[in-house]
């Protein structure tokens, strides 16, 4: 019986390892910055490895690999195979052997509606000289000689552009007198469409008001600093070392933007935000939120913000220089933004 088992056992792990898997690493790929001139197909040993294909177990079963791709309403298929006949499919491939003008070894067939695509998104392309923002979906399956799926599998390459890292509070723009608060555990707000933060603050109490400027702050050791930061707030740690009545700080934050060349990421900051800690006579933090936000804001994110106000996107109540506004009035200012005819400006 022991025997029996044991013989059970290795049949099935044998029939387990006769299967052909297809799997493509990562599953998921996220670039900030995607420029096709990084994927020149006429030199693809110059392209970074965004993705690489491996076929396991009964390899020869291979003769053809779909490529499958979706990017919005279009679609892009390659049936990709050996060159001669008989000869074994590679058990990897990588994105240079896809994105490549002259493929070793292989045929690429019906890759023509990727000339299609590169059309819907030429315009971009030279007016920017970037692949558009989106998730791009790619589909590849392993077929046998009669066509049928022997093994798929799936990679997203999501490209998100980076929007510059907008401060709201605490303080105001470096060149404007400190914006004076009383919360010594204020909460450090931002916004973009990054991740994983670096916060960091600077005592610049000894600096002359001439002298702060972003050369000479980059210079001085943190007065606190904080990493892997996710989110775009923070309230300032219990642990810090404690911000004093009448000190002047500078706060800024910094990310990493994710590249498919070099090392892989380079920073990301924001401007310095500048504020003083009183014991009295502070301005509202609500006041503040809402006119750093705004003062951020371009005209291009302004109009977006109206886009969605018009669509029906709902708001609740609306604190602006000491009164509640209605949404209108906020769509009001938003349209002076957009036409350059406000400028809000926080603190004394």
């Amino acid at each position: 019986m022991k025997r029996f088992i044991l013989l059970l056992c290795i049949l099935a792990m044998s029939l387990l390892y006769a299967q052909t898997t297809l799997s493509v690493s990562p599953h998921v790929q996220t670039y900030n910055e995607f420029y096709p001139a990084q994927f020149n197909p006429d030199e693809p040993l110059s392209q970074p490895i965004f993705f690489t294909l491996t076929i396991s177990g009964v390899v020869e079963d291979v003769k053809t690999v779909r490529f499958e791709m979706n990017w919005n309403d279009n679609y892009a298929l390659a049936n990709i195979t050996t060159e001669g006949e008989n000869v074994p499919f590679p058990a990897m491939l990588t994105n240079q052997d896809f994105i490549n003008s002259d493929p070793i070894g292989l045929d690429i067939d019906n890759a023509d509606a990727f000339d299609d695509i590169l059309d819907a998104i030429e315009d971009y392309i030279l007016e920017t000289g970037r692949i558009p923002d989106g998730t791009y979906l790619f589909t590849f399956t392993a077929l046998d000689e009669d066509g049928n799926a022997l093994s798929s599998d799936q990679m997203q390459l999501i490209i998100q552009a980076p929007i510059a890292i907008g401060l709201i509070t605490p303080g105001g723009p470096i060149g404007l007198p400190p914006v004076d608060i009383t919360f010594q555990t204020p909460d450090f707000i931002w916004y973009s469409n990054l991740s994983d933060y670096t916060f960091s603050i600077f005592d610049i109490s000894e600096l002359d008001e001439d002298q702060r400027t972003p050369d000479n702050i980059e210079v001085l050791q943190p007065y606190y600093e904080q990493t892997n930061v996710f989110g775009t707030s923070l309230a300032y740690p219990p642990e810090a070392p404690a911000l004093e009545v009448d000190k002047i700080y500078a706060w800024r934050v910094a990310a990493s933007i994710s590249i498919p060349i070099g090392s892989g990421t380079e920073p990301y900051k924001s401007g310095f935000y500048v504020f003083r800690i009183v014991t009295e006579g502070g301005v509202d933090p609500g006041e503040v939120i809402l006119g750093n936000f705004l003062n951020n804001v371009s005209g291009e994110q302004a109009a977006a913000i109206l886009e969605l106000l018009n669509n029906g996107y709902e708001l609740q109540e609306i604190e602006w220089q000491g009164e509640t506004i209605s949404v209108e009035e906020l769509m009001e200012i938003l349209q002076m933004i957009i036409n350059g005819e406000l400028e809000v400006i926080v603190g004394p």
